[in-house]
């Protein structure tokens, strides 16, 4: 009965092999095929997985929050592009037009919806086991190439060639002043590498059990620790707080197993770290929790603490000139007012998806992104009591719900395929239950 009811997960469903290959060439964010970066033909991808799904209409409506938020961002745009100045003061060093760059941010936000839709089809159709073993596949090959570009970075072995401009519109660096050499993998930036990488941490037990699961979660652990990224740290650090508070509580407890799993993943992902990592002052092994304390220490100890950060640019640009509009500038404009007032020929980033969409979309915009993130985590929390709840669903979405968070608030500057994880989750397990393939192995 439950079959008929959300669909048989027997039969193959053409959409999922669609957005797989969508976060495999999304996460090869550091290569071009003919000029053309392998990570936006990714965010094609959904657009293709969505001409698949058995029940469109269906997988729409039930994401129409997001649907509302997408329609005011674009008539802001809209009428930003068509009103305002913004195309006269496009950097110079931006590959395309205006016009092209527009519709990129349009596109990747209409791609993320696309691809909520797609996933909740396929959780509600038995694929999430299936999902996750492909996700933890393409993240233990990442996290292997990952630690293997490490060293080839320090001791000249060959590596891909990154040919994709870097994020400052150069070359790609892969040299970087801190305490040790940073793990990048397929990414143009080491924050991004991690960011993308502990989403994927919370497969692997979902869909393998034993020597197999540990195993890949350190090597991938392990490329996280190596990046250096603190706002990966902070991931892991909320999460581990997340599940302390629901240890505490005592009505959810950890199985010794559970435990004893978590701490060899630990112990081979900084024995990885420990074995490979390379200290530029010294030339031997450095140490990452030092590093972490000397980033952190700052920022809660300074009178100016978010002027300590790399993000301080942005904070200064807020003090001095960010008026919040009512409606906004539009997707795309605000980054180009952003970049104006510095008059650098580089785009500039918000680094936060927050400050991004309070700019893009004003006030309104603002409050139409608080009510489509943090209804979801109600509404899960309605059905699931986040005490009691045997579901590895719950978990896994708030999980990865916040890792992402972390990422929006100080890295990541628009909605993107990885959030549609544990959005399009949290949709099934409210419209669901997921099918019982999910309950396959425990977390």
């Amino acid at each position: 009965m439950l079959n008929e009811r959300l669909g048989n997960s027997s039969n193959w469903h053409l959409s999922f092999p669609v957005i797989i290959a969508a976060f495999l060439v999304n996460a090869l964010d550091a290569y071009n095929i003919f000029d053309v970066p392998l990570s936006r033909i990714g965010t094609l991808a959904p657009f293709i997985g969505f001409l698949f799904c058995r029940r469109k209409t269906e997988s729409l409506r039930r994401s129409s929050g997001y649907i509302i938020f997408f329609l005011f961002m674009s008539l802001v745009t809209a009428l930003g592009c068509a009103f305002g100045e913004h195309g006269g003061n496009m950097p110079r060093s931006y590959p395309g037009s205006y016009e092209s760059f527009i519709a990129l941010r349009v596109t990747n936000l209409l791609s993320f919806i696309l691809c909520t839709c797609v996933l909740l089809e396929l959780f509600l159709s038995g694929y999430f086991r299936k999902f996750a073993k492909a996700l933890s596949v393409i993240a233990c090959v990442i996290s292997i190439y990952s630690i293997y570009a490490y060293m080839a970075q320090i001791y000249g072995f060959p590596e891909v060639p990154r040919n994709r401009l870097g994020t400052g519109g150069e070359a790609q660096a892969t040299l970087f002043t801190y305490d040790f050499h940073r793990a990048m993998g397929t990414f143009r930036e080491p924050s991004h590498m991690a960011s993308w990488m502990v989403v994927m941490l919370f497969f692997p037990f979902i869909c393998w059990s034993g020597f197999r699961a540990v195993f890949v979660s350190a090597l991938m652990f392990g490329a996280i620790v190596l990046s250096g990224s603190l706002s990966a740290f902070l991931s892991l650090l909320a999460v581990a707080l997340l599940f302390a508070v629901l240890q505490l509580s005592g009505r959810r407890s950890i199985s010794f197993a559970t435990f004893v799993r978590g701490v060899v993943v630990i112990s081979i992902s900084f024995g990885i770290f420990y074995l490979f990592s390379f200290a530029y002052n010294s030339g031997e092994s450095a140490s990452y929790f030092s590093t972490m304390r000397d980033r952190l220490v700052p920022v809660f100890t300074s009178q100016d603490a978010l002027m300590t950060t790399n993000r301080s640019y942005i904070y200064q640009w807020i003090e001095d000139e960010g008026r919040v509009n009512f409606f906004g500038y539009g997707l795309g404009n605000a980054n180009i007012v952003l970049s104006a007032s510095f008059g650098n020929d580089m785009i500039y980033s918000f680094l936060s998806l927050f400050l991004n969409v309070l700019y893009s979309g004003g006030l309104i915009g603002f409050i139409l992104l608080l009510w489509i993130y943090i209804k979801p985590v109600i509404d899960t929390l309605r059905k699931y009591s986040l005490l009691r709840s045997r579901e590895p669903g719950v978990f896994v979405a708030l999980g990865t719900y916040t890792c992402m968070t972390v990422s929006f608030l100080g890295s990541w500057e628009e909605f993107n395929l990885l959030f549609s994880i544990p959005i399009a989750l949290m949709l099934a397990l409210k419209y669901g239950p997921i099918p019982d393939e999910v309950n396959r192995h425990n977390v």
